[in-house]
């Protein structure tokens, strides 16, 4: 891109940068409401951090809460919250859920009362047990992948809660 610009290096990261806000701020709140009723929504949160050399303890990252629809649309939101309490799981689903929705997560005790706070159906795989629960056929594997696309299109230098931040 340098090349076929004729900018330096920063430049062309500050107009990425940009361009991101801009597209950012063009988003209306009402596109981030995914599923529905009778419509699937898998929901798992995941750490975005780094491990300085790849070893050792972890570096401070950022969590995220990630949702994605199992249509042909793929609805997706993600949101960065300050850690994954039960309280903050329940605030987030409550912007991006649509009443009437099944919601597929794992068994971590944060989503516990979930079904109960909204018009929802809950269902859980335990990832204990393995990938998929085969008596009832939940599954996670859709917004695992997401989720493992969403850290491979950011650099680990900047998955930290600043630089994740619109």
């Amino acid at each position: 891109m340098l090349h076929h610009t004729g900018h330096s290096a920063h430049t062309v990261s500050a107009y990425k940068v940009f361009f991101r806000q801009l597209v950012f701020s063009t988003l209306d709140t009402d596109d981030s409401i995914i599923g529905g009723p009778g419509i699937v929504v898998q929901v798992d949160e995941t750490k975005m951090g780094k491990r300085k050399y790849n070893r050792g303890h972890r570096v401070e990252g950022a969590w995220v809460v990630v949702g994605v629809e199992v249509t042909t649309e793929r609805g997706v939101f993600a949101e960065v919250v300050p850690d994954r309490s039960a309280d903050t799981i329940a605030d987030v689903l409550s912007r991006h859920l649509a009443e009437g929705s099944i919601l597929h997560t794992d068994c971590w005790k944060g989503y516990g009362r979930i079904g109960e706070m909204f018009n929802i159906q809950h269902l859980t795989v335990n990832h204990r047990m393995g990938f998929k629960n085969y008596e009832t056929g939940v599954q996670t594997n859709t917004v695992e992948g997401t989720n493992y696309a969403i850290k491979r299109a950011i650099p680990p230098r900047n998955r930290t809660r600043e630089s994740l931040q619109p």
